[in-house]
Order: C-alpha cells, then sequence, then structure tokens
C-alpha cells in the first residue's frame, strides 16, 4: 500500500493500487465507506430509539432542530453530506499521503462506532 517512487534517477511515482488482501485501490475505498454508512445508519436508528424513549439530542448542533419537524430530515441530510465528504477527500488524500487517508478513516469509524455505542448505552438505560 502507497507510493514507491526513485527521485533521484527521476523516475515516475508508481502507486500500488491494492491492498495486501488484494482487494482494488477504489473498492476498498467502498468498503470503508459503507462500513462507515452502516454506522451512520446505526446512528440514525438508535438516535431516533433514544428520543422516542424520552431522551434528547446532545449534539448541539442539531439540539435546536429537535423539536422541530425538520430534525429528521436535516440529520438525514447531514449524514449524506458528511459520507460523500469523507468518500471524496479521503480518496483524494489516499492519492497523496495514503497513510494519513487510512488513518483518518480509522478515526471516522472509531467515532462513528463510539457514537452509535453511546446510542445504545443511553438506551439501556431509558428503558
Amino acid at each position: 500500500m502507497g507510493t514507491t517512487a526513485d527521485i533521484a534517477k527521476g523516475n515516475r511515482v508508481r502507486w500500488q493500487n491494492e491492498l495486501p488482501l488484494g482487494i482494488p485501490g477504489n473498492s476498498r475505498w467502498i468498503l470503508a465507506i459503507t462500513g462507515l454508512f452502516c454506522l451512520q445508519v446505526l446512528d440514525l436508528i438508535t438516535t431516533r430509539l433514544v428520543i422516542d424513549n424520552g431522551g434528547i439530542e446532545l449534539n448541539p448542533v442539531f439540539s435546536g432542530f429537535q423539536p422541530t419537524i425538520w430534525f429528521w430530515p436535516i440529520m438525514t441530510v447531514a449524514k449524506i453530506l458528511f459520507l460523500s465528504w469523507a468518500y471524496f477527500s479521503l480518496r483524494l488524500s489516499d492519492r497523496y499521503y495514503p497513510r494519513a487517508a487510512w488513518v483518518a478513516c480509522i478515526i471516522l469509524l472509531l467515532q462513528s462506532i463510539f457514537v452509535a455505542g453511546n446510542n445504545i448505552m443511553v438506551l439501556l438505560q431509558l428503558t
């Protein structure tokens, strides 16, 4: 994974587009974004269950919209925009900084796991 270059000899940069498991370059990002998508859907579902059981939205950006009819459409659009941004920015950064792109992807996945896990823990306390 990554790049190999021999700058001293003036050779062009050669990109390796396969993971050690033999997964092509584009597919690895699709797999990563699919995992992130599933976690975002889980976040929406668990947030809905928490709110339906008397909980509140703790995210300060979205908490103001909770009493309105626009809360769920805004949350859904925000998730779609987030996933689009994640896919394109991680694919672009993978071209120049492949290790940093994967570290950022792992951080996003861990953050999403934490949010969904926190929602599940709050739901268990409310029920």
